[in-house]
């Protein structure tokens, strides 16, 4: 409910070349079980297609990553990655009662019903602030944004790392962005 895959799917349209991996669609498993197993096995397939994007030539790959809760879990995945790469982690922070009302308002499954949600919360707690060695971390807080104030949020701290935004006049041209 942070809007990491309508942020994702944006930056695939501002960055070039780029890529984008929605992580929790690399773990579509059934029987359900949420836990550790399950987000290793998402944290594999996601280093997994980075590296494979990368040899195709695309590299900023954008990688919502709904697995990555804990210092451990980002280690493990850069320590996955093949590619030569820099690791640039964007948290979204948004309020408990914001991603709630979004979630709930998308309605897409089951899981998103309030009982899953809090469930969810008590399971998955905040990573605080993360390390990331030859790389960056930012945690916004984004509260109430657009997900073009989003979008332009997270840009500023990316060119600040030296990626590549496809058209500098990007903002201007998609000034009516909407949740894609």
């Amino acid at each position: 409910g942070a809007g990491k895959e309508t942020t994702g799917k944006l930056l695939l349209s501002a960055l070039e070349p780029s890529a984008w991996i929605d992580m929790k669609s690399l773990g579509w498993i059934n029987p359900w079980a949420y836990g550790e197993k399950l987000n290793l096995l998402c944290v594999k397939n996601a280093a997994s297609l980075v590296d494979n994007f990368f040899r195709a030539g695309y590299y900023q790959v954008v990688l919502s990553a709904s697995a990555i809760h804990s210092q451990e879990e980002l280690d493990a995945l850069i320590a996955l990655i093949h590619a030569d790469c820099r690791v640039i982690c964007v948290w979204l922070d948004v309020d408990k009662a914001i991603r709630d009302r979004q979630r709930i308002g998308r309605a897409r499954d089951a899981a998103d019903s309030l009982e899953h949600l809090d469930y969810i919360d008590s399971v998955v707690t905040d990573p605080g602030k993360l390390s990331i060695p030859k790389g960056a971390y930012y945690r916004l807080k984004i509260d109430g944004e657009t997900p073009n104030e989003v979008l332009e949020n997270v840009l500023e701290s990316l060119v600040k790392e030296g990626l590549t935004l496809k058209d500098v006049n990007f903002f201007q041209k998609n000034n009516n962005l909407e949740e894609i």
